[in-house]
């Protein structure tokens, strides 16, 4: 989206009655229009916000509301957060912070480190307002936490640096955040840091080039053996062809095997039908192709006329016909 146009779109005289307060980081929101044109200077703040924050009014929304549940600074919220995998991710100092200024605690989280080397563990205790237990969480051992991210191309672990700069901070963070969801899961309202999301799953689905490529590669596996023109095959597929036209029309196939009789055949059948029909009788299926006005046999080269179809004149006029009727050789 265009900065000038978010610029354009801001409400002046709506982002100017917003309350500057210490009480929720820094501002006071009375309605959501508020919150709404705020968003919009988050969105053209340039360097003040994260690089996925700049002209996207949409994201900075959701951060100013995040900011608020948290009663936070939305610019201090909006610089620890990331995008991973296509979410919102925050930095884990963050939800360290959120669990300690809002969960009900008498007091900060604790913590002990135990064990040596990749065996190291972090232990979280924590007491809440009004109850004398503490709530306690050990975290799996460091080297077991290090396998499950995985290393990039350079060797370092997915996610913090701070996995191999500082373990034993790193460690205390991943375990205060699963401490809160085990005990306080209100507090950080279920979101994650940025080394928790899943990796992102990759789409399979082959798509309408490669499926088909892959068909043209199977009928060229297919075809494979015949090259150059196979006379055969050619006549099994107009075998195919002809049976499919056969079965779609009928007609078309009592055509084609009086065509396979011959020419002969037929005039014979024709000159048979004329006898039968008698002096001045029509044939009422064809007369014209039978030699009642035309004299022309279908089936015949043109400019070929037989003997049966002067006969055929001369019988259905009684004697001499017109300029049409009689065939000459």
């Amino acid at each position: 989206m265009d900065v000038n146009e978010i610029e354009r779109r801001v409400d002046r005289t709506i982002a100017g009655a917003v309350v500057v307060s210490h009480d929720i980081g820094g501002v006071k929101f009375t309605s959501m229009i508020e919150v709404m044109e705020f968003a919009k200077l988050m969105a053209v703040s340039g360097a003040a916000v994260p690089a996925h924050l700049r002209a996207n009014p949409g994201a900075c929304l959701g951060i100013v509301v995040q900011a608020l549940e948290w009663r936070m600074s939305p610019f201090a919220v909006a610089n620890k957060s990331y995008i991973a995998n296509d979410r919102t991710a925050y930095e884990s100092q963050l939800i360290h912070a959120i669990v300690e200024a809002r969960a009900p605690l008498k007091g900060r989280l604790r913590f002990e480190i135990l064990g040596e080397g990749d065996e190291r563990r972090c232990k979280v205790s924590g007491t809440f307002v009004r109850e004398d237990k503490p709530h306690e969480y050990t975290s799996e051992a460091l080297g077991k936490l290090r396998d499950a991210r995985g290393r990039n191309d350079r060797g370092q672990v997915k996610g913090s640096p701070l996995w191999d700069t500082q373990p034993e901070v790193q460690l205390f963070y991943s375990a205060s955040r699963t401490w809160a969801r085990l005990y306080c899961p209100d507090v950080i309202l279920g979101i994650y840091a940025v080394d928790e999301l899943p990796a992102e799953p990759i789409d399979v689905t082959p798509s309408k080039t490669e499926a088909l490529a892959k068909r043209l590669e199977e009928m060229k596996a297919q075809h494979a053996e015949r090259r150059g023109f196979d006379a055969e095959h050619v006549s099994r597929e107009a075998t195919k062809s002809s049976v499919i036209e056969g079965e779609a029309n009928p007609g078309n196939a009592e055509k084609g095997e009086k065509d396979e009789r011959g020419n002969e055949s037929d005039v014979e059948g024709r000159q048979d039908r004329s006898d039968d029909r008698g002096d001045g009788d029509r044939d009422q299926g064809g007369s014209q192709a039978d030699g009642g006005d035309g004299g022309e046999v279908v089936g015949e080269p043109a400019g070929f006329e037989t003997e049966s179809q002067e006969g055929q004149g001369e019988s259905a006029s009684g004697g001499a016909t017109g300029p049409k009727g009689k065939a000459k050789r």
